[in-house]
């Protein structure tokens, strides 16, 4: 028996993820990546200690995943690349079935478990979100764990000679019982710190827009069990975002792999000084959640993204692209 501890956000307003898209602020990030997570950590534990010399050390000394959706006590993870076709849905017609399929994004963990047995699941409409993406358990009521609200704001110039130019913006707002977890691995001494570390950062908040309340949150934690071990497979899926040593692919069979990319960019938004803040982070392709790696175990490592100026004031700047993965047999 493998237990994983978690910690669970529950969000007391709304949140707004970017996507390093510079000024599109019209639709939300789907997802609250690892990077961000480890990033926003390593941000909170410079700004408490109110020193950065020994960031990547602590950054090494744990790991963490993306978040996902809980509702109560149910936990959902990100559906296998490959697990599409084991989706089984009940009483609908194929080409309807099909469309449904290609919605779903997260299962509940006792689903997910069948999923990465190669055992086919059975999907049944009214166990669906009302948007499509969730899929909740035989005796749990279906519920919208979020829903997304775009609102119209208008930019001023500083100056006042240039029009008004107007903008949306998108925020998630989560149900009373409802937020993001993610998993976290360290010792138990670091577990504790991390913990702490989250508390204090709650009245500061994740995401974009913080100065306004978004993104703040409560923290709890809790324990997975999950049935097996990592030992007892040779096939991992993905449950954060990895960017691979090069010597993890010298000699690797890419093709025996189900896997997506994704470009990670955006502006350096955790320097406390605010004249490097226009600065955008070199750009990194990385795997995302839900990829099956059946050629090797996903290692990963922490990449330095500090662009190039001529300034020594700018310090290093960190993305965690190190692999946190479940042992799955499909």
């Amino acid at each position: 028996m493998l237990k994983q501890t978690v910690f669970k956000l529950h969000f007391t307003g709304p949140l707004h993820i970017g996507k390093g898209l510079g000024e599109a602020y019209d639709t939300t990030d789907s997802l609250l990546h690892s990077d961000t997570i480890s990033g926003f950590i390593a941000s909170l534990f410079c700004l408490k200690n109110n020193d950065g010399n020994d960031v990547l050390d602590f950054m090494q000394s744990y790991r963490v995943s993306s978040a996902f959706p809980f509702y109560r006590s149910n936990y959902f993870l990100p559906l296998p690349v490959s697990a599409t076709e084991i989706l089984n849905v009940l009483d609908t017609e194929k080409p309807k079935a099909g469309k449904m399929i290609k919605k779903i994004e997260y299962v509940p963990l006792n689903g997910w478990k069948k999923l990465a047995t190669g055992q086919a699941l059975d999907v049944k409409k009214e166990k669906l979100s009302p948007c499509g993406k969730i899929l909740f358990p035989e005796d749990v009521e279906a519920v919208s764990v979020f829903k997304d609200n775009l609102e119209q704001r208008v930019s001023v110039s500083r100056d006042g000679e240039s029009d008004a130019v107007p903008f949306y913006f998108e925020k998630r707002y989560f149900v009373k019982d409802g937020g993001l977890y993610f998993f976290c691995e360290a010792s138990p001494e670091v577990t504790d710190r991390i913990e702490e570390i989250l508390m204090f950062g709650q009245g500061i908040g994740i995401g974009t827009d913080k100065s306004v309340g978004n993104g703040q949150y409560e923290v709890t934690r809790d324990t997975i069990e999950m049935e097996w071990t990592t030992e007892e497979a040779d096939r991992y899926q993905l449950i954060s975002l990895y960017c691979p040593q090069k010597e993890e692919l010298i000699n690797v069979e890419m093709e025996k792999n189900d896997y997506q990319l994704v470009k990670r960019g955006g502006f350096i938004a955790g320097t406390t000084l605010d004249k490097f803040r226009h600065l955008r982070k070199k750009s990194v392709y990385m795997f995302t959640e839900g990829s099956i790696f059946r050629s090797h175990k996903p290692i990963g490592k922490i990449e330095n993204v500090r662009p190039q100026w001529n300034d020594e004031l700018l310090h290093p700047v960190y993305r965690d692209g190190r692999a946190f993965c479940l042992p799955v047999k499909i």
